[in-house]
C-alpha cells in the first residue's frame, strides 16, 4: 500500500447524492478543524488520475466544499508504480 498527498484535482469521483450530505458536512467540520480524516482509496486509472476505489465520495466533497488543495490518498499497491 502506498499512501500520498496529492492535489485534489488529479482525482475523479462519482456524483454526490443528496442523501449524504450530514455526512460531508461532518467532514467539513473536521477540515475546518484543521485535522484531517483518513487516506481517500484510490486506484490508478489508463488516463493518469487517480479514481476512488469504492469508498471516499465524501471525504472528497468534503476537501472540495472546504477548498482543501491536498488530500492524503491510499493507492492500491498493484497501480502505485504506474505513478514513478
Amino acid at each position: 500500500m502506498t499512501v500520498l498527498s496529492i492535489p485534489l484535482d488529479r482525482l475523479r469521483h462519482a456524483r454526490v447524492s443528496a442523501r449524504f450530505n450530514s455526512r460531508v458536512a461532518s467532514l467539513q467540520r473536521l477540515y475546518a478543524s484543521g485535522r484531517h480524516p483518513p487516506p481517500i482509496p484510490v486506484t490508478y486509472a489508463r488516463d493518469g488520475t487517480l479514481q476512488l476505489s469504492r469508498d471516499g465520495n465524501h471525504r472528497l466533497a468534503a476537501a472540495r466544499a472546504e477548498g482543501v488543495a491536498h488530500v492524503w490518498v491510499r493507492i492500491d499497491r498493484r497501480t502505485a508504480y504506474r505513478l514513478r
